[in-house]
């Protein structure tokens, strides 16, 4: 869950596998680079493997070798 605490901040709440998928689908190719640029904290409510093994580094490698 992406929450907007603010025109430049935001958080993202029990991000999964798949959350930057679900973003870019939402949010289109145009707009991801200035929703990712504005997030401020991942907060990870319990230690679920799908919460907290997101795949981190793939996650960077290929969203910031494209931008």
């Amino acid at each position: 869950m992406l929450c907007i605490a603010s025109d430049d901040e935001s958080m993202l709440l029990d991000c999964g596998e798949n959350t930057l998928g679900q973003l870019y689908r939402f949010y289109g190719s145009a707009n991801i680079v200035g929703v990712l640029e504005k997030l401020r904290a991942i907060f990870v409510s319990h230690l679920h493997a799908d919460h907290h093994l997101v795949r981190f580094r793939e996650f960077f490698v290929d969203f910031f070798t494209d931008w």
